[in-house]
């Protein structure tokens, strides 16, 4: 596939996507901490363990649970971008 594109100067824009992250809360109280990041944003390592990253496209179509409780969670009439934009602030 890549010499194929090579061979044919075929070239694909980046998609210019948010991805999101899920981490352990470091405050020993059980919970999560949901954030977001826009494209090619870093992101410092965590202290606590990673449950889940991913950017937009993953968060649309993982079977993970994460991904599955955060679609449950949009609003009607929500994106699922505005719905994790929403849970992370």
């Amino acid at each position: 596939m890549v010499r194929f594109v090579q061979r044919h100067d075929l070239i694909r824009e980046p998609q210019v996507i948010p991805w999101f992250k899920q981490v352990q809360s470091d405050d020993d109280s059980g919970c999560s901490v949901w954030s977001i990041h826009e494209w090619k944003e870093n992101s410092e390592k965590a202290k606590t363990e990673l449950e889940w990253i991913g950017d937009l496209r993953d968060l649309e179509n993982s079977y993970s649970s994460i991904p599955n409780y955060i679609r449950g969670l949009r609003n009607e009439d929500e994106s699922l971008e505005e719905c994790a934009r929403r849970l992370a602030n």
